[in-house]
């Protein structure tokens, strides 16, 4: 059962409504990346997390009969229909948005003891933030794992930056001094301290030139998703840093316009973006930078709930449809500085060294 007056934040708060609005309507429209119904609806007969007890079986007219994971016994029949309603569903959406930090919604916990839910934070390597057991014309599928993306919040992010998603450029061309070099440059501290680094760097004759990324784990990540994909990325988080262009899409356009595609690459926009929207997908679906990865995806499809409240999905039985989505829609972002320990000049062996950060956001 669930405790009373405790607090989560709106991410934390979303799922429940997700899974809540779920147990209501029972299906969720699949859309093409211009968020247009595709035709193909998933019709739900069941639900369940990896982090709960118990899996929802939907019976009947709004009725479920809750069963107990642990030895398939079933536990309980509700009746959804006088628990739930569009009305109820619209008020969560908008003490979600309304909430600040973490906060407690009592009706809601009030909801969960009587259905015997009790959602529990996952992991951060966890993709499938809910299992459905869907129907879609000819595809069905028991227990399909889909991510959980909501904008009712600050806009969720796709790779989260860590100090495994730093990326290590050597300084070349600098004569002078090389901790003068490195002082100076620091000690920017504008708002834009990275730009303004960058640019002072340039300024002064020297040139970033990518040597590794610092986690071997990521690369190994990169390097089964695609041969040389963080050379690709390193620069294409260089003309983020450099020029501000944080549009997956326009800042690999960019990068082909000026010619500055990794010579291991042909510089050919239908064949680089492919390899981008596989990455994308990978990190949606399959990988964690921190953590050796096998190369399956551990969900194949994501639910994103919309400011307003309504929720579509993209699965891989649409793949096309999955990645013209993620390309267009996912942005480059600045993260802490200070936390994962990057955007400043550093000297190793007597060489000049910079460090940049991946992270992508929706």
């Amino acid at each position: 059962m669930t405790t009373l007056k405790k607090t989560l934040n709106k991410g934390e708060w979303t799922e429940i409504y997700t899974f809540l609005k779920i147990l209501f309507e029972r299906e969720v429209s699949l859309v093409d990346e211009f968020l247009s119904p595709t035709g193909c609806k998933f019709i739900i007969s069941g639900a369940t997390t990896r982090n709960i007890k118990n899996k929802y079986i939907f019976v009947g007219d709004k009725t479920v009969d809750i069963y107990c994971k642990e030895d398939d016994t079933k536990h309980v029949r509700k009746r959804i229909g006088k628990m739930l309603n569009s009305s109820i569903l619209e008020e969560l959406v908008q003490q979600i948005k309304s909430g600040n930090s973490t906060f407690s919604l009592p009706d809601v916990e009030q909801l969960q003891d009587e259905l015997d839910l009790e959602i529990i934070k996952g992991t951060s390597s966890q993709k499938a933030d809910i299992s459905l057991d869907v129907l879609c014309r000819s595809f069905e599928s028991k227990d399909e794992g889909f991510g959980i993306k909501s904008y009712l919040g600050s806009p969720p992010t796709l790779l989260n930056a860590s100090k495994s998603t730093n990326f290590l450029y050597k300084i070349e061309g600098i004569v002078q001094d090389h901790s003068e070099f490195a002082d100076n440059v620091n000690s920017i501290a504008t708002k834009q301290k990275i730009i303004d680094r960058l640019d002072m760097i340039q300024a002064q004759g020297g040139i970033l030139v990518f040597q590794k990324l610092e986690s071997d784990t990521f690369s190994y990540n990169l390097e089964l998703i695609e041969t040389h994909l963080s050379s690709l990325l390193s620069k294409m988080i260089l003309e983020f840093f450099l020029f501000r262009t944080s549009s997956i899409s326009k800042n690999l356009e960019a990068l082909i316009d000026k010619n500055e595609i990794p010579s291991v690459f042909r510089n050919d926009k239908a064949l680089l973006s492919s390899k981008i929207k596989k990455f994308l997908v990978s990190s949606l679906l399959g990988f964690v930078p921190n953590s050796e990865w096998d190369g399956q995806y551990s969900a194949n499809g994501v639910i994103v709930v919309l400011q307003d409240g309504k929720q579509f999905g993209l699965h891989i039985i649409d793949m096309t449809s999955l990645e013209n989505f993620l390309f267009q829609e996912i942005k480059f972002d600045t993260a802490s500085t200070s936390r994962h320990n990057f955007g400043k000049v550093e000297i190793i062996d007597n060489n000049l060294f910079f460090k940049l950060n991946l992270q992508l956001r929706f």
